[in-house]
């Protein structure tokens, strides 16, 4: 209310109200209606007044009043934040990444246009969410109660550690990376067989293929064992290592807010390797340009990719 006029003359006009001495059903129509223009509801039925729902449409109103202000602190911080009386939905969009703190504690790092369902409060004997994208989690110990990802095609169970999940749904693998700690991964369409990670471990699983990939991985920088290639994005840095231009282009959708399509198919096979930081969108083009011999063409937030 303090950073917004609107909802302060909201506030006051409702304090004026509900302090009013006159019977509360002799104005209710004419402050329920200038609620609801201000407020911008559609249009509906009008109300039979009946003063057994006076009290219901004060409340009703205040309401209206407090989600109107949700919703607008939600629009003015980039992301969208839904929620229901038990769980909340957080989602990101491009080049915007977000943490999340839990209520056990656990803080999670979502990168951009990545979306998280989690309880407001654990209850149960099992900690769950649910990603569509990628997050670094970093979990409280807790022992008695297991902390389970949920993605399209992988669960993810720990204790306690600190691990990276991608599950992006227009990628065509998903990944579990383990930095800290120890996990158990199980396929959704293979339940009964469960992949132990161990630190440095990562887990690829590609939907096509029969059965996951297990490999360790290699920093990016040889000098520094913190320069993984799979958490530089809470670094701020883009990273990729012999990938196809088609993952590439996926990357850079998300880290550029860009829409890339390709002329020629063949172009998707390039594989690059490289890290941008504070790049322009033009400026990680062009060096690519210098290792592949390619064109593009830019139109807003449209690339085209050709010979």
């Amino acid at each position: 209310m303090a950073n917004n006029p609107a909802f302060q003359t909201e506030y006051n006009s409702l304090q004026v109200y509900f302090a009013t001495e006159e019977e509360q059903d002799e104005n209710i129509d004419t402050v329920y209606n200038k609620i609801r223009a201000q407020i911008k509801v559609p249009d509906r039925a009008p109300l039979q007044k009946r003063p057994s729902i006076s009290l219901w449409l004060q409340a009703a109103a205040a309401l209206l009043v407090i989600a109107s202000g949700v919703l607008w602190y939600a629009r003015q911080s980039g992301a969208s934040v839904t929620s229901t009386a038990q769980w909340s939905k957080v989602s990101t969009q491009a080049r915007q990444m977000r943490t999340v703190m839990l209520s056990d504690g656990s803080i999670v790092k979502m990168n951009a246009v990545s979306s998280l369902k989690y309880p407001e409060k654990f209850t149960g004997k099992q900690r769950e969410v649910y990603l569509s994208g990628e997050a670094l989690f970093e979990v409280k110990k807790d022992a008695a109660h297991p902390f389970i990802v949920h993605t399209e095609e992988l669960n993810v169970k720990v204790l306690g550690t600190v691990f990276v999940v991608k599950a992006y749904g227009n990628d065509d693998f998903t990944e579990a990376t383990l930095f800290r700690g120890s996990v158990a991964v199980t396929l959704k369409a293979a339940p009964d067989s469960e992949f132990i990670l161990k630190p440095n471990d990562k887990l690829n699983f590609t939907h096509l293929a029969a059965a996951p990939v297990m490999t360790k991985m290699v920093p990016f920088y040889k000098s520094s064992a913190d320069g993984f290639v799979e958490n530089g994005w809470t670094r701020h840095e883009l990273i990729f290592t012999n990938t196809s231009f088609a993952n590439v282009a996926k990357l850079f959708e998300r880290w550029y807010d860009l829409k890339i399509s390709f002329k020629e198919d063949h172009l998707k096979t390039l594989n690059f390797t490289g890290r941008f930081k504070k790049e322009t969108e033009t400026e990680a083009l062009d060096a690519l340009k210098l290792i592949e011999n390619f064109h593009y063409s830019i139109e807003g937030k449209n690339v085209t990719i050709y010979k």
